[in-house]
């Protein structure tokens, strides 16, 4: 028997969640898969894709979420609220505890391409330790539609490892405008007490269209980047750049935020209480053609650089319309050395920005005698008609 009057109410109604409570007993959660995005999870447009567990690894997992969302949360204990929006569900960690560990290793990927407007879309991450071993967490601006924020949450650490030739399957968190799209990139936010950048691996917010990208923000209270070697750093990022070899997309170990076209590149950010770079570690915000450049901006308590750098520069292929950024720093301290710089070189026809610092002591010591140039702080017009 059924009742057949539309105007009674329903014995049984479903709705969204609004949390989720996770306890000491509560699982971890393993993918595993063959690092390919063709055999990988994916799911239809503007919708989301979620994990929560006590314990979060992919081991070759792929996750594509085409102008949508991915939400990886580590708890071990606490409440995660759910919020209903256009593109599926945000999950909200203001309720937890406690975090757990979270990896993505073995080539693992994280893929978030925006070819509709999503407003809402993106990829946010967050956990205690949180590690990528050769492995990505990648957004992609494809046409005029924005792309979304990459969200990275690490309540301890934060490292990216696992050296690999350069090239591949380097591990990374990037967000570009590829190259044909007009819309506005996404930004990059990290939050964490120890950020670990090991050789060849990266950070890049760059921008091959015609578009304007997002902004890399980083707070942390250590900060850390470790290169492949001075020689390499010195062989692409100094004599390639004089010659002309320098390509956009050229990176090696880093914090990268560049232009390739006409399009406008986006800020570096970092607050912390000591950032190190060393053995050709680099932050760098290169301009290509008829760019133009974003700032880098820091401010610590200690900026200690060696045989590494904090670079703007323009390519010899840069036009009179391109201009660099700025570089600001303030710092207590400001140590410099081993054939480490801080520069604004223009090797092209390209505007060169200033370099403002603010600091209460300034080190500069030891040259190395492999290094084309010496230890200190430059702003200089090196190839070209371009302004220093």
């Amino acid at each position: 028997m059924f009742n057949t009057d539309l105007n009674s109410q329903p014995l049984l109604t479903i709705s969204a969640p609004v949390g989720l409570q996770l306890g000491q007993d509560s699982a971890a959660i393993r993918v595993s898969g063959r690092a390919d995005p063709n055999q990988g999870l994916a799911i239809s447009p503007n919708n989301t894709f979620a994990l929560v567990g006590n314990g979060i690894e992919f081991d070759g997992g792929v996750v594509t979420a085409e102008s949508g969302r991915i939400e990886l949360g580590s708890v071990k204990s606490g409440e995660v609220d759910i919020t209903d929006i256009t593109a599926g569900w945000q999950l909200g960690y203001e309720g937890v505890t406690e975090f757990g560990e979270l990896q993505l290793l073995g080539k693992s990927a994280l893929l978030n391409p925006n070819s509709t407007a999503s407003l809402t879309g993106g990829i946010q991450v967050q956990g205690s330790k949180i590690n990528l071993e050769r492995s990505q967490i990648v957004g992609q601006t494809l046409a005029d539609a924005p792309g979304g924020d990459i969200v990275v949450n690490a309540s301890e650490s934060l490292v990216l490892s696992g050296e690999a030739a350069i090239g591949e399957n380097a591990s990374q968190i990037s967000n570009n405008v590829v190259p044909g799209a007009t819309g506005e990139g996404g930004s990059i936010k990290i939050t964490t007490d120890k950020l670990a950048i090991n050789p060849r691996s990266f950070i890049d917010n760059s921008i091959f269209g015609s578009g304007s990208a997002g902004n890399i923000k980083i707070t942390a209270t250590e900060i850390n980047l470790k290169g492949a070697g001075f020689l390499e750093f010195q062989q692409k990022y100094r004599l390639d750049a004089l010659s002309g070899d320098l390509r956009p997309g050229s990176r090696i170990t880093g914090i990268f935020a560049g232009t390739a076209t006409t399009g406008t590149a986006g800020n570096i950010t970092i607050a912390t209480d000591s950032l190190n770079l060393q053995e050709g570690a680099i932050i760098f915000t290169p301009v290509f053609t008829a760019g133009h450049g974003g700032d880098i901006n820091v401010t610590a308590q200690e900026i200690n650089l060696d045989a590494s750098a904090i670079q703007n520069g323009g390519g010899v292929t840069s036009i009179p319309s391109a201009s660099l950024g700025n570089i600001n720093l303030k710092s207590d301290r400001l140590n410099v050395s081993n054939g480490a710089t801080v520069i604004n070189a223009t090797f092209g026809d390209v505007s060169g920005g200033d370099i403002n610092v603010v600091a209460d002591a300034i080190d500069l010591r030891t040259a190395l005698p492999e290094s084309i140039i010496g230890t200190g702080l430059f702003t200089n017009s090196t190839k070209g008609s371009g302004q220093g």
